[in-house]
């Protein structure tokens, strides 16, 4: 929880699937070659999060992610912004 992450050649933070219950919160994940912010476990929770400016998406949440709201992203490199979670 309020982590920065900037410059990252791949993704900014990343939730692995091996991860279980994970809360992804209040974090800032800028300018990254790939996502901002990557949850491939549903069993997690994403909220509050800010991601601008990466080379995918800015939150790639698999299905199933519990939404905790808040979220923004824009200026990524997929016009998605996010996947399985609002972003604003």
């Amino acid at each position: 929880m309020k982590n920065a992450v900037a410059g990252s050649a791949n993704d900014g933070i990343l939730v692995d699937a091996t991860s279980f219950g994970t809360r992804v919160l209040r974090n800032r994940a800028d300018r990254n070659g790939d996502d901002g912010i990557d949850v491939a476990n549903p069993a997690s929770t994403v909220g509050r999060n800010r991601a601008n400016h990466n080379g995918d998406l800015g939150i790639e949440a698999a299905p199933g992610v519990t939404d905790a709201g808040g979220n923004t992203a824009s200026d990524n490199g997929n016009p998605a912004q996010c996947t399985n979670v609002a972003c604003g």
